[in-house]
């Protein structure tokens, strides 16, 4: 995705993959955002925005995937993207690019040889403890025995421990229950007069209604002019007249961020289907 000449004003390999990650053409400028999110338009990927959108992409291996809204939300758009597999993988690919060794373990010869002794001795332990009792879990004395367990190692014989009495707690007395008088039934409400108000994209109605009382485009432009009402979102508009967010933006290329719509602006969108 990106020239990976080796970036000479970093201080380690590290900072050097991650110096080219910030500077990826196309990335989101939230850092808690993956650096090989991208969204897909007709000329190609760019930056994705703030929230999942079926048009987004991963782009960190060859061949780029749609993740799912799901996956977008609890990977891709915040910082738990560096526990995802394919960035490990982008990451590794520019590392190798820059000529990076991948990072080894850190834990020393040594105390890997003492783990592994640790490990027999508790084996051998548990072989001992099995001999003693008889060779068989399950039989007296032994291993997953019901009768008294067997002690591996002891230097001094175990006090007897004080046997305590429990006193069972009474149980307290049921609380009669309070007899209250019945309810008296609500009125019916008043039935809601007629609203003239145009169907907004949380309204319900067949398709076709959608754009029932919408201006057409002005010209020959064959599309209806739809104004931004408060809690819509560009993708929900979308959605409301049967379209996708791809072919939204296809249509309305003054809008920079879908993201970023505002109450009282005017949307164009395709005319009713058939």
């Amino acid at each position: 995705m990106t020239d990976l000449a080796p970036v000479t004003s970093a201080r380690s390999p590290r900072q050097a993959v991650q110096n080219v990650l910030a500077a990826l053409p196309g990335r989101s400028a939230d850092p808690l955002v993956c650096p090989f999110l991208r969204r897909a338009i007709e000329t190609g990927l760019v930056a994705p925005g703030a929230t999942p959108d079926e048009a987004n992409r991963c782009a960190a291996l060859t061949a780029p995937i749609s993740p799912s809204s799901l996956q977008q939300e609890l990977m891709c758009l915040v910082g738990a993207h560096a526990g995802c597999p394919r960035y490990r993988q982008g990451s590794e690919a520019i590392a190798a690019g820059l000529g990076v060794a991948p990072a080894r373990s850190r834990v020393p010869a040594a105390a890997q040889l003492v783990a592994a002794v640790v490990v027999v001795v508790l084996v051998g332990a548990v072989a001992l403890a099995m001999w003693r009792g008889g060779g068989t879990p399950g039989s007296p004395g032994g291993v997953g025995s019901s009768g008294p367990p067997v002690a591996l190692a002891s230097s001094a014989s175990p006090s007897a421990s004080p046997v305590t009495t429990v006193t069972p707690t009474p149980s307290p007395s049921p609380t009669p229950t309070p007899t209250f008088p019945p309810s008296p039934t609500p009125s019916a409400p008043p039935a809601p007069t007629p609203s003239t108000v145009a169907p907004t994209p949380s309204a319900s109605g067949s398709l076709a209604s959608h754009w029932a009382g919408l201006p057409k485009c002005p010209g020959s432009q064959a599309c209806y002019i739809y104004t931004v009402k408060s809690g819509d979102t560009f993708y929900g508009i979308a959605s409301y007249f049967g379209t996708t967010g791809v072919a939204l933006e296809a249509l309305n290329p003054q809008i920079k961020n879908p993201s970023l719509i505002h109450k009282g602006d005017q949307i164009k969108v395709p005319p009713p289907p058939g």
